[in-house]
Formats: C-alpha cells, structure tokens, sequence
C-alpha cells in the first residue's frame, strides 16, 4: 500500500492539476463568449469558490504527504 502510494500520489497531483487547468481555461473561454455582463457575478462567486477548494485540495495535500512520509 505505501509503495504504491509514493508511486501513484505524484500522477494523480499531476492528472489533477492538468484537470484544473482544463476547467479554468474553458470557463475563461466561456467568460470571453458571454460578455462582461454576467461575467462579473460569475466571476466572484466562483473566486470565492475557487479560494475554498484551493485551501481544502492544499491542506489534504500536506496532510497526505505528511502521513505518507512519517
């Protein structure tokens, strides 16, 4: 179980960051095409949102990483 932990732990940071990126980059596209109208709300809310996950993903990290190097 832990050897595949340290194997498996990096891909799967890796596969999600890719994923993030993905998101962001078809919800700006989507920003662009709706115009600054709705764009604006969306924009904050989903900030807001973005901030949470950012801080909930960051602290599951160091906590795996923690247990799985100690």
């Amino acid at each position: 179980m832990r050897n595949f932990l340290k194997f498996s732990l990096p891909f799967l940071l890796i596969h999600t960051v890719q994923l993030m990126e993905v998101v962001l980059f078809a919800f700006s596209l989507f920003v662009i095409v709706v115009g600054p109208g709705y764009s604006s709300l969306i924009i904050d809310t989903t900030r807001t949102y973005l901030l949470v996950s950012v801080g909930i993903v960051t602290g599951l990290i160091y906590s795996i990483i923690g247990i799985w190097l100690f």
